[in-house]
């Protein structure tokens, strides 16, 4: 996915022996393509742009990265790639320069040129200059007719008009030969670098395969790759069962019928068998049953049913995960089942890490992938000769990875991951090794992903939360469902009068920002054409809405009426809040090395003033205009506050006492959606001892802690984050968590 395109479309770059060629997008030292990833070269570009300026990381990451939130350490690991494909080719040479704690500059001298200044002299006491382009993009009749228009080449004006033509016809001969020569010389290495390269693909024509209340997932595809296996739960809770149907369409096949979780299913290479894992809770068991149904068969019991599997193509050995004695604790790692015997073997040594999973055999037979988990965040993926030996690590970002699938070939991993953002997307990446490439996919979040026998068609479940919003009053015991939809409905916050509420909600399909009334009646849409939109707020005197999110390369903070219409980018921070008079929005910024609470006029004009000097992350002025709340970092465990106009900062003790700090600690939440300003108040979430939520009020006037609202209160499936108007509360509740089976094409 491009989300940086530079503005200049054609012309030539140089720097050093390096010439960039923007409009084909690649880099070239002399002769030699130098390999980059779309976002290599677009990181590059972009400080060559603003050659011996600081570029800011947050300028950076707000353009290439527009479309999602990355961290930092993204940014960072592509500069230090692309470094190293520069010293390659240079002898060590430095261009890109790194600024502490602001950013980078590229320090190589740099001559901007277009195809009209690459210009070869034949003879310059005759003739003028002679342009010779470096790549021949002529059809044969407009290569004829190109030529015929230019073989009268201009004369230098000193010259004398008696030309000898035979030296004349000599030279222009030699000029035709010399381009036709180097047109075929460049589309011949052109093809043999673009060949030696993969190609980008692109997931089209995503329909769905399945549409059934419930969980479908877990898919796998028939050795023909007409029919497709699958887990469903019926929408019924835990108890998944084992599928079966044709990839063109028809009834599903019920293989399975027991009442506990059915996983995993994967066809042998015959097509004969299916393979699954049954979970019991304490142990699994590894069981194979005909593909057109019949009895099953317990190859073995293992410590677990929760890992997926993978038959070898030769249909002798399962690939599964189990501990040395089949009992939970221990390392579990991959072991190879014998599908005669029931003999297994341990194929990856014990190690410096907890624990393996996801195996998949390539379909040649010679290599498993698999992931391997050094804690609860950080996993990376291997490869490991089936046969055993020393596994060699592919992915080395320590991110999440939920699914695997081999190319046909064996030469390509394709993956599903958060690696650049929060979002669980598809990506792949060459088995020997390198920097993966994202594919895009148009579908929410992506599950677990099959491959078909061809590679052709990619199978993956698309996960649908449904979240709703609930409203609970303080003198009430029930809670009240006043927003629904079949996807999700995230962040409502109270307008200042409590008659209207704004929210983020996927109803339409992309995240955008709402609108209702407090009751959750007439609906308004009021973004559109967004990317990753968060924390929405109204203004004090509720007619405009500001929020954070990516819109035409632009990242940071907008302001919008509440009504729709244009939107406004005012900053490129985040965790935006109104001031009292609705004059200014306080915002957080890591500009001078930590994150800082700011303010800007709410118009954008002027200049941003910092108010805190000690840290400060997620900014919430009191409603009389004249102190300012805060948190200090992402995961503090205080709230601080100063002045609107800076100067001595204090922690309020009263949270740290009464359990906001281990609610905090334990929760990991940097939202700022767990405290709530009210006109007389804040009102915080805690956590006790057994896990169950309180909200409690601290009072401006007096500086005491009350409980205000109970477990018992508190919609049981709530998410840890809530709104207040000092009456009512809204929390977003989880009501179910489907999944969906889809087929999309995969082309060139």
């Amino acid at each position: 996915m491009d989300s940086y395109k530079p503005q200049k479309t054609k012309g030539f770059y140089r720097f050093g022996e390096f010439e960039i060629e923007v409009e084909e997008r690649c880099l070239r030292h002399g002769e030699k393509m130098v390999p980059l990833t779309p976002k290599e070269f677009e990181v590059l570009f972009f400080l060559i742009e603003r050659s011996e300026k600081i570029v800011e990381k947050r300028d950076l990451l707000d353009a290439i990265w527009s479309d999602t939130f990355v961290e930092e350490a993204t940014l960072a690991r592509n500069i230090s790639w692309l470094r190293k494909k520069l010293r390659k080719f240079s002898n060590g040479e430095k261009f890109i320069e790194t600024i502490p704690k602001r950013g980078y500059r590229f320090v190589g001298e740099v001559i901007q040129h277009s195809k009209n200044e690459n210009l070869l002299i034949i003879e310059e006491e005759t003739f003028h200059e002679v342009e010779v382009e470096e790549t021949l993009s002529y059809e044969d009749s407009e290569l004829k007719k190109h030529l015929n228009e230019n073989i009268a080449l201009p004369e230098k004006t000193s010259v004398s008009k008696r030309r000898n033509f035979s030296k004349f016809l000599l030279i222009s001969t030699f000029f035709i030969g010399l381009i036709v020569l180097g047109g075929i010389g460049f589309i011949l290495y052109h093809n043999y670098e673009q060949n030696d390269r993969p190609k980008i693909l692109v997931a089209k024509k995503v329909v769905p395969l399945t549409g059934e209340r419930g969980r479908e997932q877990s898919m796998s595809f028939s050795p023909d790759g007409n029919q497709i296996v699958y887990t469903w739960n019926e929408g019924k809770g835990v108890s998944d069962n084992i599928y079966v149907r044709l990839v063109n369409g028809g009834k599903p096949v019920q293989l399975t019928d027991s009442n506990v979780k059915d996983s995993y299913p994967t066809f042998s290479r015959n097509g004969q068998n299916v393979a699954f894992l049954r979970d019991y809770k304490d142990y699994g068991e590894l069981i194979t049953i005909p593909a057109l149904g019949g009895t099953e068969r317990i190859i073995r019991r293992i410590f677990s049913g929760n890992y997926s599997i993978s038959f070898s193509p030769d249909g002798k050995y399962i690939a599964a995960i189990d501990t040395e004695n089949s009992e939970i604790g221990g390392q579990y790692a991959i072991h190879l089942f014998d599908t005669k015997t029931s003999e297994r073997r341990r194929l990856t040594a014990s190690g410096d890490f907890s624990g393996e999973t996801t195996p998949r055999f390539s379909p040649d037979g010679k290599s498993i992938a698999f992931i391997r988990l050094y804690n609860k965040s950080k996993q990376d993926m291997f490869i490991v000769p089936a046969s055993g030996g020393e596994p060699r690590q592919i992915t080395f970002d320590g991110k999440t990875i939920t699914s695997i699938a081999w190319s046909p070939n064996s030469e390509m991993l394709y993956f599903v991951s958060p690696r650049d953002g929060n979002k669980p997307r598809l990506w792949r990446v060459l088995a020997s090794g390198g920097e993966p490439e994202i594919i895009s996919i148009e579908a929410g979040r992506i599950g677990n992903i099959a491959l078909s026998p061809n590679g052709s068609t990619l199978a993956f479940s698309a996960i649908k939360n449904r979240e709703s919003i609930h409203r609970v009053r303080i003198d009430e015991s029930t809670s009240q469902e006043i927003l629904i939809s079949s996807n999700s409905n995230l962040s409502p916050r109270f307008s200042r009068d409590g008659s209207k509420i704004v929210f983020i909600s996927n109803r339409k399909g992309n995240q955008d920002i709402w609108t209702a009334d407090s009751d959750g009646e007439n609906l308004l849409r009021i973004t559109d054409s967004m990317n990753a939109v968060a924390s929405p707020s109204f203004s004090p005197d509720g007619s405009k809405i500001v929020f954070s999110g990516h819109r035409k390369g632009k990242g940071g903070i907008f302001v919008v009426s509440s009504q729709g219409g244009e939107v406004r980018h005012i900053s490129t921070e985040s965790h935006a809040a109104w001031s009292n008079d609705g004059e200014w929005i306080y915002f957080a910024s890591k500009r001078t090395g930590r994150y800082e609470i700011w303010k800007i006029k709410s118009d954008g004009s002027g200049e941003e003033i910092q108010i805190t000097k000690d840290g400060g992350f997620i900014p919430k002025p009191t409603f009389d205009g004249k102190m300012l709340y805060y948190t200090k970092s992402r995961f503090s465990g205080g709230i601080w506050r100063v002045s609107v106009d800076g100067g001595f900062e204090e922690e309020v003790k009263a949270f740290t006492e009464n359990g906001y700090k281990h609610f905090v600690k334990n929760k990991l939440n940097e939202s700022g959606s767990h405290w709530t300003m009210t006109k007389k108040g804040i009102y915080f979430l805690t956590v006790d001892t057994d896990k169950n939520h309180k909200i409690k009020f601290y009072d401006f006037a007096t500086e005491k802690v009350s409980e205000i609202l109970s477990k018992d209160k508190i919609p049981p499936t709530a998410q840890t984050s809530f709104e207040t108007n000092g009456k009512d509360f809204l929390f977003t509740v989880r009501e179910s968590r489907d999944s969906n089976i889809m087929l999309a094409n995969l082309s060139q």
